[in-house]
């Protein structure tokens, strides 16, 4: 999951070092933090989850949440079963 945010670091790190060592201007490192925040990390969230494969969801954790919290009791509702 780590290498979905490297388009998202390296544009970060790009930002930095145009901070940092005044290699592009004030407006070069504004313009890299937009893209950053409002297309990179949109897209990298959207393409990993896109790729997550559904079968690793458990439609029945849903269904434990809400027995546990009609039972007031923590642990109730799986020892029970």
């Amino acid at each position: 999951m780590l290498h979905a945010f490297v388009p998202i670091w390296l544009p970060v790190a790009a930002r930095y070092a145009a901070r940092r060592w005044r290699l592009l201007g004030e407006s070069a490192a504004t313009v890299l933090g937009w893209f950053v925040f409002h297309l990179a990390m949109p897209a990298a969230l959207f393409v990993t989850l896109a790729r997550t494969p559904l079968s690793g969801f458990d439609p029945r954790a849903d269904q434990r949440v809400r027995e546990l919290r009609e039972s007031g009791r923590p642990g109730q509702a799986q020892a029970d079963r």
